[in-house]
């Protein structure tokens, strides 16, 4: 089976064990995701295609989002959650264009991504292929699901 990975290259280790067992099983898997970590993803023995070099710089919104999400804050108001949800759309929108030629390349059975890549979906979609996500946004949830539970 051809997998494709994709990740913001801060967020890939959360996909790895899933990456390294499917590589272990016999599987073809190509990691999507920037240049930086590329040459040690090789080294593993995956396969790569660079993307998602361009700076996706967090906004001061999605900062202030993320610190109340992570329990470190308090929950901004609409205005700044609605600049936030708008930052997220255009590195979404990015994030699809830059996939859809790799996917067209590589012609994965299957695109694992990471949820901050949640254009993956959109992509692997237009190009009906399954898709999942491993979340690594989640990792900062137990700290608003205590304020909320």
């Amino acid at each position: 089976m051809q997998v494709l990975f994709t990740s913001l290259p801060g967020n890939i280790h959360p996909l790895m064990p899933l990456a390294e067992a499917m590589r272990d099983a016999g599987h073809t898997v190509t990691f999507a995701t920037g240049d930086r970590v590329t040459p040690s993803l090789r080294e593993l023995g995956f396969k790569t295609a660079a993307v998602f070099n361009r700076a996706f710089e967090s906004t001061p919104a999605q900062e202030a989002v993320w610190a109340a999400a992570g329990g470190a804050a308090e929950m901004p108001g609409p205005e700044v959650i609605a600049e936030a949800a708008t930052a997220s759309a255009h590195a979404t929108r990015s994030i699809c264009f830059e996939l859809l030629p790799i996917v067209a390349q590589v012609q994965p059975d299957l695109i694992v991504y990471e949820d901050a890549t949640v254009g993956a979906s959109l992509t692997a979609a237009e190009h009906d292929v399954p898709s999942v996500a491993v979340s690594s946004i989640l990792l900062g949830t137990p700290g608003l699901l205590r304020r909320i539970g």
